[in-house]
């Protein structure tokens, strides 16, 4: 009977522990949600890309607007001869934003090894945006990951992002 306990007692702490981590099976990628201010919105599946879109909770700024950051994957299929730098520079192009800094997995910044990481920043609607970008292959899958606020607000929201891509991995 106490093995039975001690039995449920694991189950449920596996079966949380796995709850609590976000799959994406399309590119075998898994990542954890910084908190609980953070939710699934969607899945976009468009031909050849797929997004998935994460909303937080909104935040409300000095000037009384309701902002809700965002974290999205765009995966599309890409050749197997493709790099992962290869894929950025085509990728970054198209997304124009002003780099602060770079990271990857060697600085301690994501575990996902086959990736290149972004800090940057850009302009719309007269608000300032910070933003974490990655490319990335996996699973003959090209991988963008957007991560993005307003820099007013990113005292609050870097670290949650910051806490996600720690987490941010490939899987078998």
């Amino acid at each position: 009977m106490k093995n039975h306990y001690l039995l449920l007692i694991l189950l449920f702490c596996i079966t949380t522990s796995i709850s609590a981590q976000e799959v994406l099976e399309d590119a075998k990628l898994k990542f954890d949600l910084p908190n609980e201010h953070w939710k699934f919105a969607e899945k976009i599946d468009n031909k050849n890309v797929i997004v998935y879109t994460y909303k937080r909770d909104y935040i409300v700024d000095s000037m009384g607007r309701k902002i809700d950051p965002q974290i999205s994957f765009i995966l599309e299929p890409v050749d197997s001869s493709i790099s992962v730098i290869q894929y950025s520079t085509i990728k970054r192009v198209k997304l124009p934003f002003e780099v602060v800094t770079m990271f990857t997995h060697e600085d301690g910044m994501m575990k996902f090894e086959n990736g290149i990481g972004y800090q940057g920043k850009y302009v719309d609607q007269g608000l300032e945006h910070r933003i974490y970008l990655v490319h990335g292959i996996n699973n003959n899958m090209g991988i963008t990951v957007v991560m993005d606020t307003t820099e007013e607000l990113a005292h609050i929201v870097a670290p949650e992002f910051l806490k996600s891509l720690r987490s941010f991995d490939s899987y078998e």
